[in-house]
Parts: C-alpha cells; sequence; structure tokens
C-alpha cells in the first residue's frame, strides 16, 4: 500500500541533485535487469510508486488515489513504454488492477514521462478532468529507491514546492516556496532529524535577490523541531514520520531518501500536495541553464519538458489546471542567455511542436545549485513586457539536466499571486 504523507511544517520541497558515482545510462540490453522502483508526490498528495523495467520496456505504477488508511481504492497501471522522437517515455495503460473511469486497458490511455534512470522520473498523467476517480491533472516527481551509502551526518538541500495541496496555488505569496533544509541523515541508527531551523522564502524573494530594492515578504512557517529525531529511515531510504510536527501532528507524512544522489522526495498527507529537494550543488552556475544548443530536429542538446499551469476559478471558485509539453532550446530569435520554450502540437509524443515561442527563461543569480531570475512572456518571438519572477533547482549528472521551476503569476514588481508554472527539462 502506497502512503501519503503530511508535512505541515515543509514548504513544499524540491528536486534534485548532484555528484552520483554510478551512469546514468541503462544497462545494455542483453543483461538481465531487474526493475527500477520510484517513489513520488504529485498535487493534491497522491502518492504514486513506478517499477520501470528497462530491457523489458514494461512498467507497473502504483497510485494511492484516496486516503492512506485505505488501500482497497489504489490502482495499479501497468502496461508498456516506448521512447518517443523528442525523448518522452510514452507509457500505454494495457492492465488495471481495478476498473477506473474513462480509463480503457487497450493503449489509449497513455502516461508521459521522462527519465534520468536510476535516479529520477518525472511522470504527466492523461487526466481527464471531467471524469471522477481518474488521475489528477499533475506532474508527479519521483526518485529511486537505493540502498545506504555509509554517508551519515548533515546534508543539506534545497527544495522547491512542486506539488501544491488543494487549497491552490497561492502559497507562492504568502508562505514560502523555496528554501533550503539541513538533514540529519543517521544510517546506521535508521534515524533523520533536522540539525537547524529550515530556510524558505516566497517568489518576493527571487525579485529581492536580483534587486534589493524590492521587499522580500514572507510568513514563516511553523516552526519544525531541531536536533530531535523525527522520522525513520529504512534500507532502501523510506521515510516516515515519528515525531509530532507542527499543529497537525495527527496526520502522518512518508517519503523517499535516495543516498547514493542526494534526492528527497516528500509528501505531505492527504490532500496537502508534495516536496522534492536535491542536495546543494555549488557548481551549478546560471550558464549551465541560459542555454540549450538550437537545434529544432531534435539533436544533442534540446531539451524537452513539462509544465502545469493554472487556469481561471470556475463558477465553484476552485481553479483549473492544464498541462502541456515543451521542446526548449536556445533559439537565435531572442537575446543571448534566454532559453525559449515551444508547445508540441497535439499529443505530448507528437514529433512536431510550434514555431512560435510560448515563454523564455533567463536566469540571474545561482546558489548552490538554486537558481533566480525571470520567466518571460513573449509576443510575436520578441520578449514580452510582463515577466515573472522564477526560481529553478538544477541538476546535471553525465551530461543530463534536470530543472524544477516555480514561478508566480503577475508582472513584476507585484508578482506573486495565485499562478505557478513548473517544468522539468531533460536532455535526450
Amino acid at each position: 500500500m502506497l502512503r501519503k504523507i503530511s508535512f505541515v511544517i515543509v514548504v513544499s520541497i524540491a528536486l534534485l541533485l548532484v555528484n552520483a558515482c554510478n551512469s546514468d545510462d541503462p544497462a545494455p540490453s542483453g543483461t538481465d535487469v531487474s526493475d527500477k522502483e520510484y517513489f513520488g508526490t504529485m498535487s493534491p498528495g497522491d502518492v504514486w510508486l513506478v517499477l520501470f523495467n528497462p530491457q523489458r520496456k514494461t512498467f507497473a505504477a502504483t497510485w494511492d488515489a484516496g486516503t492512506k488508511s485505505v488501500a482497497t481504492d489504489d490502482v495499479v497501471f501497468s502496461g508498456s513504454f516506448s521512447k518517443t522522437s523528442k525523448g518522452f517515455i510514452e507509457m500505454k495503460v494495457t492492465g488495471l488492477s481495478r476498473t477506473v473511469n474513462g480509463i480503457a486497458v487497450d493503449g489509449t490511455y497513455r502516461i508521459y514521462a521522462m527519465e534520468i534512470p536510476g535516479k529520477s522520473l518525472v511522470m504527466l498523467p492523461d487526466a481527464p478532468s471531467a471524469v471522477t476517480g481518474a488521475p489528477k491533472f499533475g506532474i508527479v516527481v519521483m526518485n529511486a529507491r537505493s540502498t545506504k551509502s555509509g554517508s551519515n551526518g548533515i546534508h543539506k538541500f534545497n527544495f522547491i514546492r512542486t506539488a501544491y495541496p488543494y487549497q491552490g496555488y497561492n502559497h507562492v505569496d504568502k508562505d514560502g516556496c523555496w528554501g533550503n533544509f539541513s538533514w540529519g541523515i543517521d544510517e546506521a541508527g535508521g534515524t533523520v532529524s533536522i540539525t537547524e531551523e529550515p530556510y524558505s522564502r516566497t517568489l518576493t524573494c527571487v525579485e529581492n535577490k536580483i534587486n534589493s530594492s524590492f521587499a522580500c515578504v514572507y510568513t514563516p512557517d511553523t516552526s519544525i523541531p531541531t536536533g530531535v529525531t523525527l522520522g525513520t529511515i529504512g534500507d532502501l531510504g523510506e521515510f516516515t514520520q515519528t515525531a509530532s510536527v507542527g499543529e497537525d501532528p495527527g496526520k502522518k507524512y512518508t517519503g523517499q531518501f535516495n543516498f547514493t544522489d542526494g534526492i528527497f522526495t516528500l509528501d505531505q498527507g492527504d490532500g496537502q500536495g508534495g516536496s522534492f529537494m536535491f542536495k546543494q550543488d555549488p557548481l551549478i552556475s546560471t550558464d549551465d541553464f541560459n542555454a540549450a544548443i538550437f537545434n529544432q530536429g531534435g539533436e544533442t542538446g534540446e531539451l524537452t519538458g513539462f509544465g502545469t499551469f493554472l487556469g481561471a476559478r470556475n463558477g465553484t471558485g476552485t481553479y483549473t489546471l492544464s498541462n502541456r509539453a515543451y521542446s526548449v532550446y536556445t533559439d537565435p530569435r531572442l537575446p543571448d542567455g534566454y532559453i525559449s520554450f515551444h508547445e508540441f502540437r497535439g499529443s505530448i509524443g507528437a514529433s512536431e511542436v510550434e514555431s512560435n515561442i510560448v515563454w523564455a527563461v533567463n536566469f540571474e543569480e545561482a546558489e548552490n545549485g538554486m537558481l533566480f531570475g525571470y520567466l518571460y512572456s513573449v509576443v510575436d518571438n520578441t520578449l514580452g513586457s510582463q515577466r515573472y519572477p522564477v526560481v529553478g533547482m538544477g541538476y546535471i549528472k553525465n551530461g543530463k539536466k534536470l530543472i524544477v521551476m516555480v514561478s508566480g503569476s503577475k508582472a513584476s514588481p507585484e508578482a506573486t499571486t495565485a499562478d505557478q508554472w513548473v517544468f522539468a527539462l531533460q536532455t535526450r
């Protein structure tokens, strides 16, 4: 049974790291390779566990659809997967553990994903919003199980909120949506603690990083106990809360720590969203993510990715989410140092992308693997007048890049109410 979590304290934490020693490339097809296992979270707090078999090209994805205390509503999606011409993984569902409204098992229901093998998996399930009981819109961020590596001690992690709670996406202006944590990992004892008060900030503080004339406004998060055991960590990095935290000790958050790669995923409990963290990497610079080779044909250097956009409120006052897939590269129609986002036509797996630039990103500051800058509107393939503060976390390993970003919805300097964008990018 998959577990949900409740980390009332954590401001939603972010995505990937560095300094791994094993290769990112899958083993040769002639070898007998076991399933790769990934644990992840999505908005508004659903947990996923995915088994990937790189040789057989098969998967089994378990979705904890209901509450953590009920296992009978969990769903296992199974089938085969293949790589599209643009680098996405296309997962065709041909089996279900129980019937789900609106989902067929003839391969027409698909889940798209990106993978850094053995380290991270990012999925975007096809989510018919009008179908009760089907998966919801939202990006699932995941990291791999791993065995202990003897890395007892204090580990500093960056975080970005990637899966928001059901209340909506306005937390980017009133709560911290990025920052860092110092985790005390005791592998021998199987325990985890916080060694110092977490640092968390809103998107106003992104602009403050770039230009000190902007005020950094934030509401401190619920105090987290430091220097005490918060939870247990299993032999494969499974993380479970044992201590009371914040104002709601009744909920139990859960998560997954990757010992080798320094990736930490948290799910914050029923309806509370989730988080993703990377161990800090001081070597990542703005240049690492401000350029991608211009090549519409999809050759080396082009990036692919997913974006989650917040739409208008409907008549009941709730939010409507939409998701897109993008090709990302350095387009000569933009100034140097900007990367461009081009939306795929039709299916995510389609080979064609729109020739027009939809968005542009430029990072201006870097700090221990965190990137601060602006997301720009683009009009007629030229930078528009509106820009939105954006913060990202980056990961680079063996030529592959992965980044998760969150942005505000209003042009600078107001910047930070309601909407959010999250992009996960990976080289092919």
